[in-house]
This record gives structure tokens, C-alpha cells and sequence, in this order.
């Protein structure tokens, strides 16, 4: 597990940085964004971990995945997808 405000601080580094090079970026947008890449992947990780969908060999590509799958969980369990796909960032 991680501290609770790591992906957060994370973050601002990232839009600091951007802001630094003359790059813009909202935060809110920039959340949503992430969170929306986090469901992204958990889409495409899913039917590889559950559906036998993607032959991963027989070295480590089961662990890794497993791996994956056990990292990303706690990042997306607090999203709520129907609340993040109905308010983008405007």
C-alpha cells in the first residue's frame, strides 16, 4: 500500500514540471484523466487475467500479470466510472 496522498503529490510534480516548461494543466483535469487511464488499463488487464484472452507464454507473464492486476486494484477501487465518464473536465 502507499500513503494516501502520493498519487496526488505525484501529480502535482508532473503539472509543476509541465507549468515550468510553459505547459498548462488543470489538476482536476489532470485527476481525471489519470483515473480514466487507470480504468483504461484495468479494461484491457481483466479479460487477460480472467478470459485466457492473451497468451503469456509459460515464464513469468502470469506473474507479472497477476502483478499488474494486484498493483493497479487499489488505485481504481474508490472510482466510480458512470461518476467519471459524466463530469470530463471542462
Amino acid at each position: 500500500d502507499e500513503p494516501a496522498g502520493t498519487v496526488d503529490d505525484l501529480l502535482e510534480v508532473y503539472r509543476q514540471e509541465m507549468s515550468s516548461l510553459g505547459i498548462g494543466i488543470d489538476a482536476k483535469a489532470l485527476r481525471w484523466e489519470y483515473e480514466l487511464s487507470l480504468l483504461a488499463m484495468l479494461h484491457r488487464l481483466v479479460p487477460a487475467e480472467f478470459q485466457d484472452l492473451l497468451d503469456l507464454g509459460e515464464g513469468r507473464g502470469n506473474d507479472i500479470l497477476a502483478t499488474w492486476m494486484a498493483r493497479l486494484m487499489p488505485h481504481v477501487e474508490h472510482i466510480d466510472p458512470e461518476k467519471l465518464l459524466a463530469n470530463p473536465p471542462r
